[in-house]
This record gives structure tokens, C-alpha cells and sequence, in this order.
């Protein structure tokens, strides 16, 4: 981005500006860039940097000068730094000025004419030291004129002293180039940073850079190539239009802005008039309603500051885009002022950049991201039996708390339907039961091309989305309400192609030793995996929780041994939800406790007890796309269903009379499966139950043995993308894989320590790049397939 600060520190801008140009602010002659003192001896160098002279004195070479901005070497000759002209640079004020004039008046054609005439008027400037004298040999001290230079000792030669010079072998390597005097450097050559004896006499058009002969003849045959001067005047031709198109951006901006700032102002008096309904509303009963009314207003207060803060920050952004404007305007300058035609061919790579990213922006802002709908309605109830449902405030769906949930919007499998759900909420973070307006999904496949996505169903506020990806790649999920993304989107989402089950020997990779050290495990049990491929594992007689890289490798720890908030006492299991929030069972503390993705505690539900709610020594723990936690209250002998919040839903008791024939008396591990209905290991019975999504029962399979489909202590359970169940039997050291019917499909494991072998298996999940991971429980590993 193009500001004063950054012009300053590039020696084209004193930091402290003054007065105005076009309403820019024009910059003064007397701060120094460099060390920023007030100073009244500031000097111009030909390549329109200024700096004063006690910080160029500092970094003169005899009779050379570096600029400290751009590098640029100058010759002094005999006049040192008392030839240089005093002054600011005035080219890029004038630019400024050109930029900031209103539309009618702003033309093109003025851009180009001033800035060729302030050239005209620093060469004029120049002339002198253009026709000062000729360089002199400075190794011979002969007034002999020079007509060769040194790189290597930065010394001017005389055609005398090349030959003695090139054989000097205390010198580091000779690089020969024409002599440095004020002609070179207007008209110099530039050489290839990998033949460094050629020159840069040509243009790539497919990679837009310099290069010489022998690049093209190596490594840009097949690609377009035009001489360096033919790109020059390619891009030249090209200016008018380029500033031409930045002046249309910059009207497009200006006319978002405006309504922008209209929807702020109309936002702010919606809210007034609401609240000013609301008020009228609750003081006729004011004895009554005090804590509706204060509640009504505060939900109108959420909304106003949630849709302006939108809004502001739309407004922030658009005025950023105007500053690229004013840096691609800039760049346009540098380029008419610039003296080599590598300079012109870099200025062009990074302008095209600068404005497609121009175009980006104003793509995203060209509509206004919020709207003034605020409502109040007033629900037909007595008032003094019904105040909590008095009324209620109404905004419209807000992009900023409406979140997306499900596998689909982060990994997928070629040919198989993926499904996510977007919960629509308004400005006060309340889940909308009918949206106002619709969320506008979008699909892109790997080409950038649209995917077709379907709305499945609508329901209370939540909408369920699927699509079919066809190729493997990486897709992006668009969701945006009123041009605005939500959440995280857009979201990439990895599609790859059907896991080979048949072929699973060796483990691939494995992670943990025994040990309480960081990344050491000490008899671990749940694990479960994030949407970013991270690994969560409960590591059970370490009182902590530790988080590993999708790579393996260690990234944090939480918790200690206690029974305070946010401490453990043998934590079991681990999940995450929507928010990326983990949810840990603190067994023997009988709770579940709530933690951010970094550790941070949020809250806890359950207390020891059979009652609904509480729990008695509770061990796996699973979450659904709607953030339902379900938990394996164990000695209980049931299952138990909560909302996000820890709030008591419903329970499934296999010691129900209701329940004979399902009767599971210690079930273990829990899981979800994608339509929603519930897997259940039972730990003495050795069976697997299936549960719709209401508790209610399916199926049963499994009895004890080491045969397929028998288990002999299952533990954990998962469900990968394509429905497949995953089931471990801590006692027969192994995994089973069956179909989503229930179907034996394949096995592996056995007991040992060796690669692929185990040592009672507990936990399981499967990683969005479809590696299946296994908690190795008596080695202490952690166990890739």
C-alpha cells in the first residue's frame, strides 16, 4: 500500500508533509528521510530521491554516490555534493494532484504531459553534469581519461592499466564494465543475473522480465520474446488507458462509498426509530417490562453496532483500495520518468499485479454489506402473564455470526455426495427461524470452474447443502449474505479419491513415547481430529490434553492434575464442534469441560450423580454438525445427549425396561454417523449398537470371539467420509473396518510393538486426508494407517 510514511522512507516524501495538493497532502524540503532531522541543505539526486547532505557525505565513495533508496551509483566528478540541486521532489506532487482532481476534470492526457514536462525540466536541471568532463583513470593518476571500470574495486581504468590490472591476483574477481561517468548513468547497460556477462536486451512477454540472449536460447524457448525497447514501448502505448481504467476504478469506489455511508446513516436511524417503538411499547407498562425493555434495547444495540461495524469496515477497505489507486497512479509516473527499459518491464510486472488486485477488491465491495432492516414487532400475548415474549427484535441474517458445519465444506470424496448445513443467525448471534433473505452459496472446482450445489432441506433457521465433486483437487465453498463472506469462507476443501482399505500392513508414520514430557504420552485413550488435519489426544494419566500438527508434530499441551475449571483428573475422550471448540470428559471428575483450539477454558456441564444430566465416571465423547454432545455415561449404564451449552436433551439407559433386548451394560465408545444416527461399543457385552438419531434402537452386531465381525473389548468407534465403520478391540489388538450397513469389510493389527502391531487399541478417528489414526494404549504411540 502506498502511503506518505512508506514515499518518505523511499526518499520521494519527507515524513512530516505539509500543506495540500488536490487534496493531498504536499510534503516540505526540510526532514530528511534518513534521520528524520529538520534540515535546510537538502539535496536532489538524478534519480529524484532527496536526502540531506551531512547523511549523503556518509555514504560517499570518493567521487562515487549510492543513493540509499533505489541504489542508483552516481559520478560526482570534481564538483561533489555542492552539484547536486537542493529542493523536493515535485513530479510525484504533481501526480498526487492529478489523481485527487474531481471526474469532470481529471483527464489522461494531463497525467502524461506532466510528467513528461517535470522530466523535461530535471534533465534541463541535469545538463551540466552531462557535459562535465570525462572520468579520469584512477588507478595511474595520469589525467589519463578512463575507459574502463572495475566492479570489483570500484576503480575507473584507462586502457594503460586494464592489462596490468587484470592480472593483479590480489584483487577478488575483475568484472570489467564501461566507465562510470554522468552519461552511464542515464545510459547504462544492465546485465543478467545469471550470465553475467550478457546484457538485458530483450523482454519474456510469458514471464514478464529482462533477459539476454542467452536466457532466451536456454530457458524461455517456446515463450514470446520482444526486444527490451519493443516491451518499453509496448507499455508506454498502454499508460493512457491504464490511467484511463484506474480513473474508472476510482469512480466505481467513490460510488460504493457513498452508499456505503448511506446505509450507515439509514442503519443508525432505523436503530433510533426502533428503539425509540420499543420504548413506546414497554412504558406503558413500564412497572412490569423494565428488564424486556432493557433486554429489547440492548438486541437493537447489538444489531446497529454489528451492521455498522460491517459497514465501517467496508468503508475502511474501500478506502484502502483508493490508496492502491494512488500507488498504481504512482507506479504510472515511475515509469515515465524511468531511465532503463528493465526498470519500465519490472514497473509493469508489479502494476499489472497492483491493479488485478484493485479489481479483486472492488469485486468483493462493490455492493453495501449491510442494510437498515431493523424491526420490532409486538406478539399478541396478556402482557403481565407473557412479558418474555413481549416482543422481539428482527435484522436480517448476519453474515458475521451465521457459521457453516459438516465435512463438506472442508474434505470430500470423488463421486460421493458431501453435505454441510449453514445455521443462519441475526445480528444479536440468535439462530433465525425464517431468514429474511437467502445465503449465497458457490461452488468452484479446482479449475475455477461452478460446481452445482443443492439445498437439501430448510429447517428453523438451518439450511443443508450437498454437491458432488467429480475430480480430486482442491474446491472452494463461497458463502457470503449480501456480498459479505461468512465465517472462514471461502473455505478450500481437499477432494480425494476413495480410501483402498485392502492394503493396510505397516503403519505409516506414529508419534509419542512413553514419558511426561512434551509430545510423550502415558497410557492415552480418545483422540479425535480437527477440520485442519491437527490431532487431539486425551492423554489420560498425564491429566492433559495434547495437540499435534496434521505432520505429527507436537504444537501444545493443556491442563494439570486437579478439580478446578480447566484441570483433569484422568480425562478420557476428546471432540471438536463447528467452532473448533474441544470438548474433553474429565472422567473421574464425572464432567465435561469446554476449551478453545488453544487450550483457553470455556465451560463445563454434569456432576456426579444418575440423575438426568449428571454422570458417573463418563468416557467417550461425540459431536454433531449441530454441535449436539453426545456422551458414554458408563456407570450409569447410558448414554446421555446435550446441547452445545451443556444443557440435558435426552438419554438412552440400556437398563430401560423399554430397552431388554438392547440392554448394553458398559458402553465405551460413541461416534456419529453422517445422517446422524449413533454407534455405541459395549465393552462387556462385546456387541456394536446402532441408535437412530432420536435414541431410539436399530441394529445390533457382534458377540465375543476373534473372528469377523465378533469383538473381544471394543473400545472406540468412528465413521470415515464414505460411511465406513472403524471399530478397535483392545483385547484382540486389532481394527475392524465394516460397511455402513454393518457388513464386514476388512481388518488389521495384531499384538505385538513392531510397526502396524498393537497393545490394546482405544481411540480412533480419521483425518481429512483419509489416514485412519489409532492410540496405541499400552505402548504409549499414537499410530498412523
Amino acid at each position: 500500500m502506498l502511503t506518505y510514511t512508506s514515499l518518505s522512507m523511499a526518499g520521494l516524501l519527507p515524513p512530516d508533509g505539509g500543506g495540500a495538493v488536490g487534496g493531498y497532502p504536499t510534503p516540505t524540503p526540510t526532514v530528511c528521510p534518513l534521520c528524520l532531522a529538520h534540515r535546510d541543505d537538502m539535496m536532489t539526486l538524478d534519480c529524484n530521491h532527496h536526502f540531506c547532505k551531512r547523511c549523503l557525505n556518509q555514504r560517499t565513495d570518493g567521487n562515487l554516490l549510492k543513493c540509499p533508496s533505489c541504489d542508483h551509483l552516481m559520478d560526482l566528478h570534481d564538483h561533489g555534493l555542492e552539484g547536486l540541486q537542493g529542493g523536493s521532489n515535485y513530479l510525484i506532487n504533481n501526480i498526487l494532484s492529478l489523481v485527487s482532481m474531481p471526474g469532470d476534470s481529471f483527464h489522461p492526457s494531463a497525467l502524461i504531459s506532466t510528467a513528461t514536462t517535470t522530466l523535461s525540466n530535471t534533465s534541463q536541471t541535469l545538463s551540466w553534469s552531462i557535459e562535465s568532463s570525462e572520468t579520469r583513470c584512477q588507478l595511474c593518476r595520469l589525467d589519463i581519461s578512463a575507459s574502463r571500470y572495475c566492479v570489483g574495486c570500484k576503480m575507473s581504468l584507462c586502457s594503460g592499466c586494464i592489462a596490468t590490472h587484470q592480472h593483479d591476483q590480489s584483487s577478488i574477481i575483475q568484472q570489467l564494465a564501461p566507465p562510470l561517468d554522468q552519461r552511464a548513468v542515464h545510459l547504462h547497460h544492465s546485465y543478467c543475473s545469471t550470465h553475467h556477462h550478457e546484457t538485458l536486451d530483450f523482454c519474456c512477454k510469458h514471464c514478464t522480465q529482462a533477459v539476454c540472449r542467452k536466457c532466451v536460447l536456454q530457458e524461455h524457448i517456446g515463450h514470446t520474446i520482444l526486444r527490451l525497447s519493443e516491451a518499453a514501448d509496448e507499455f508506454k502505448k498502454m499508460m493512457p488507458s491504464i490511467v484511463q481504467d484506474l480513473k474508472t476504478k476510482g469512480d466505481c469506489v467513490n460510488n460504493i462509498l457513498t452508499q456505503v455511508e448511506h446505509g450507515i446513516e439509514s442503519i443508525d436511524n432505523r436503530a433510533k426509530t426502533v428503539g425509540g417503538e420499543v420504548q413506546s411499547c414497554i412504558r406503558a407498562n413500564i412497572l412490569a417490562l423494565e428488564d424486556k425493555e432493557r433486554e429489547l434495547l440492548l438486541q437493537v444495540e447489538n444489531v446497529r453496532k454489528t451492521k455498522r461495524d460491517i459497514l465501517v469496515s467496508q468503508k475502511s477497505q474501500l478506502n484502502l483500495v483508493k490508496n492502491h489507486l494512488v500507488e498504481a497512479a504512482s507506479m504510472v509516473i515511475n515509469a515515465q520518468q524511468a531511465q532503463h527499459h528493465t526498470e519500465l518491464v519490472n514497473i509493469e510486472q508489479g502494476l499489472q499485479k497492483l491493479v488485478s488486485k484493485i479489481q479483486g477488491d472492488i469485486n468483493q465491495l462493490n455492493i453495501c454489506h449491510e442494510d437498515d432492516y431493523i424491526e420490532f414487532t409486538l406478539r399478541d400475548h396478556p402482557l403481565r402473564s407473557s412479558i418474555s415474549q413481549l416482543g422481539a427484535i428482527h435484522s436480517g441474517i448476519s453474515s458475521r455470526h451465521t457459521t457453516a458445519s459438516g465435512h463438506g465444506v472442508y474434505c470430500a470424496i470423488v463421486g460421493k455426495y458431501a453435505k454441510f448445513m449453514v445455521t443462519c443467525r441475526n445480528h444479536c448471534n440468535k439462530k433465525i427461524a425464517r431468514p429474511r433473505e437467502a445465503v449465497d452459496v458457490k461452488i468452484y472446482g479446482p479449475d475455477a470452474s461452478p460446481v452445482t450445489v443443492e439445498c437439501v432441506t430448510k429447517s428453523d433457521g438451518v439450511c443443508h447443502y450437498q454437491y458432488c465433486p467429480l475430480t480430486t483437487g482442491t474446491y472452494i465453498v463461497s458463502i457470503q449474505v449480501r456480498g459479505r463472506h461468512i465465517g472462514e469462507s471461502p473455505m478450500k476443501v481437499k477432494v480425494r479419491k476413495r480410501r483402498n482399505y485392502f492394503n493396510i500392513g505397516d503403519s505409516d508414520h506414529q508419534i509419542g513415547t512413553d514419558g511426561e514430557q512434551e509430545g510423550q504420552l502415558c497410557r492415552p485413550w480418545g483422540i479425535c481430529c480437527d477440520p485442519y488435519g491437527n490431532i487431539i489426544v486425551a492423554d489420560r494419566s498425564n491429566n492433559r490434553v495434547q495437540i499435534f500438527n496434521a505432520d505429527g508434530s507436537y504444537k501444545l499441551k493443556f491442563g494439570e492434575t486437579g478439580t478446578a475449571l480447566g484441570q483433569f483428573n484422568r480425562p478420557a475422550s476428546v471432540a471438536v464442534n463447528s467452532l473448533n471448540h474441544i470438548i474433553v470428559t474429565d472422567k473421574d471428575n464425572h464432567r465435561i469441560q469446554v476449551f478453545t483450539s488453544e487450550g483457553k477454558f470455556l465451560h463445563s456441564f454434569g456432576e456426579r450423580g444418575s440423575m438426568n444430566g449428571q454422570l458417573h465416571y463418563p468416557w467417550d465423547v461425540a459431536c454433531n454438525a449441530e454441535d449436539r454432545i453426545l456422551v458414554s455415561d458408563t456407570r450409569n449404564h447410558r448414554i446421555q445427549l446435550f446441547s452445545s451449552a451443556g444443557i440435558y436433551l435426552h438419554k438412552f439407559s440400556f437398563h430401560s425396561p423399554s430397552h431388554q433386548r438392547m440392554q448394553l451394560p458398559q458402553p465405551r465408545g460413541v461416534c456419529f454417523t453422517e445422517s446422524g444416527d449413533i454407534l455405541v461399543t459395549d465393552f462387556n457385552k462385546h456387541k456394536l449398537m446402532f441408535l437412530r438419531y432420536d435414541l431410539q434402537p436399530l441394529q445390533m452386531i457382534g458377540n465375543e470371539g476373534q473372528g469377523n465381525s465378533q469383538f473381544f473389548r471394543p473400545q472406540g468407534v468412528a465413521v470415515d467420509l464414505e460411511g465406513n465403520i472403524l471399530v478397535s478391540e483392545g483385547r484382540n489388538n486389532r481394527v475392524q473396518i465394516f460397511r455402513p450397513d454393518g457388513t464386514f469389510l476388512t481388518k488389521f493389527g495384531s499384538l505385538g510393538s513392531g510397526s502396524g502391531e498393537f497393545d490394546r487399541p482405544s481411540g480412533i478417528c480419521v483425518t481429512p486426508d483419509g489416514y485412519i489414526v489409532v492410540v496405541d494404549f499400552g505402548n504409549n504411540r499414537i499410530m498412523f494407517f
